[in-house]
């Protein structure tokens, strides 16, 4: 499935403000917190964390766990459900946007921290579309 294709609901926010009032951010790595997302009823929006909140040497675990929870459990939350990536210049790009075209389901937003320049955004928005 294409990135481009995961993004639900685009058009509909098109143009739209989104009110955020309560985001909770989640570090992807820790499957526990992930399962306990649904029990959080009181948030706009969840974040699934693949970059601060993770350690270097947790990177590829908590892109497997994000995978699994959305195929597993998106449904289950009725709120917002984004993923903020790991910059556009780090190494681990590549890995977060093969992630990102390989789920099933699909996520409201995608955060993309740190961005330098629009080339950056250019180059990601080439690898997702």
């Amino acid at each position: 499935m294409a990135a481009a294709a995961t993004l639900r609901q685009v058009g509909a926010y098109f143009g739209r403000s989104l009110p955020r009032r309560a985001v909770l951010t989640v570090p992807s790595s820790d499957w526990k917190k992930l399962t306990k997302l649904t029990t959080f009823t009181n948030t706009d929006c969840v974040v699934l964390d693949l970059e601060d909140g993770v350690a270097e040497t947790a990177k590829k675990l908590a892109r497997e766990n994000i995978f699994r929870y959305l195929n597993e459990s998106a449904t289950k939350i009725n709120r917002e459900i984004c993923v903020r990536i790991n910059a556009v210049s780090s190494n681990h790009i590549n890995d977060d946007v093969k992630l990102l075209k390989d789920l099933s389901t699909s996520i409201d937003c995608l955060f993309v921290p740190k961005v330098d320049t629009v080339d950056e955004m250019k180059w990601l928005a080439d690898r997702l579309g």
